[in-house]
């Protein structure tokens, strides 16, 4: 949506400024998914929620596509939102019980990464041949189009009872029945995953324009800068399950520990950035950056699925809306500090990102 916003401003008739509301929208699609997922899961099966949740992607993105009012496409975008989140939640839940989950996950959502680099290039052959991204919207929609035909056909685990994946497993004696709500520790995870958003967001939207200022590169190159990034988030993603276990599925590294040592890496990288003004420096730093961040989020998922089973979709859309509101707020600070000073904007990132270390060290004790 992000290249594409100049085609859908001129559809709309609205500036480029006005058009960054379609994001907020998108946000807001995410965080109100939470009660309405937690709602719905308590009397709709997995396989329900799969196969409805990409309906609505399709009709958000056709909306997007084909809307020239701002609210028909604000509209689009919010159906954007509640459908990628059911999307997602609906197959971190599935995916999310066994010894391995947390590089099961991982490995789920480093296709995330990928999709996150084919998305912009649909952008750009649509502008090539068309010149405006519309076909980028109706590519989405085929790519779309089979995930409900594959929930309604696939016979896997998990699929029928709607509280089916919940109630079979195990939890901890001391919070069996206890609601996360309750908790501080999930409080935590969902501050933790607030700041992991709000970052990644940041520094994936604004690393072009930071790259060009301070390494005094044209666009093009310095665009190398986001794709660089992605890479890193799938690639760490990919690669955590057997960085942290071993083939017999044995903790080789506490997936916590591993992630908390990626965040001081990330750090330091980010840091670098400030340091050298080089254009191969932005590009490694920031694959390091992705790198970094990648397994944030699936491995905050796997975590508190393993500390609440019996409250797993609850953990998953709660974890998932909660990034939400680290998309609505920082990035604009973000945005506003680099408008006059590239560095300001970078160390408040750093800043964040110390935040987010000190945070996920507190996880790692409270999660025990």
């Amino acid at each position: 949506m992000g290249p594409a916003l100049p085609t859908l401003t001129q559809h709309s008739h609205v500036s480029l400024e006005q058009g960054g509301y379609l994001f907020t929208s998108m946000s807001m699609g995410y965080l109100l998914s939470a009660p309405i997922i937690t709602w719905l899961r308590a009397r709709i099966s997995t396989r329900v929620m799969l196969f409805g949740s990409p309906w609505l992607v399709i009709v958000g993105m056709a909306l997007l596509a084909l809307g020239r009012s701002f609210t028909v496409q604000l509209c689009g975008a919010l159906l954007l939102g509640l459908g990628q989140s059911g999307t997602q939640v609906g197959y971190n839940v599935l995916f999310g019980s066994g010894p391995k989950s947390s590089g099961v996950l991982n490995r789920l959502n480093a296709f995330f990464g990928l999709g996150a680099l084919i998305g912009p290039l649909m952008a750009s052959w649509g502008y090539a041949w068309l010149g405006e991204a519309t076909p980028a919207f109706v590519a989405a929609i085929l790519l779309a189009a089979p995930l409900p035909i594959g929930a309604f056909l696939w016979k896997g685990h998990g699929l029928i009872a709607p509280t089916s994946v919940e109630s079979t497993l195990h939890d901890h004696a001391s919070t069996n029945l206890v609601s996360p709500w309750t908790m501080p520790v999930f409080w935590l995870m969902l501050g933790i995953v607030g700041l992991y958003v709000g970052i990644e967001i940041s520094f994936s939207g604004w690393v072009t324009e930071f790259s060009r200022n301070h390494a005094q590169v044209n666009l093009a190159s310095a665009a190398l800068s986001t794709s660089a990034f992605f890479i890193g988030v799938a690639l760490s993603r990919y690669v955590l399950e057997s960085m942290t276990h071993t083939q017999t599925g044995a903790h080789r590294i506490n997936p916590l520990t591993y992630v908390a040592w990626l965040l001081g890496l990330g750090t330091l990288a980010m840091s670098l950035m400030l340091v050298f003004n080089a254009l191969w420096v932005m590009l490694v730093c920031a694959f390091v950056v992705g790198f970094a961040l990648g397994p944030i989020y699936p491995t905050l998922i796997a975590t508190g699925i393993q500390l609440f089973p019996r409250h797993a979709t609850l953990i998953a859309s709660g974890i998932t809306s909660a990034g939400s509101i680290g998309a609505i707020a920082l990035p604009p600070f973000v945005g506003a500090f680099l408008t006059t000073s590239p560095v300001n904007a970078w160390t408040l990132l750093i800043v964040i990102m110390l935040l987010g270390l000190i945070s996920w060290g507190v996880l790692r004790v409270a999660a025990r």
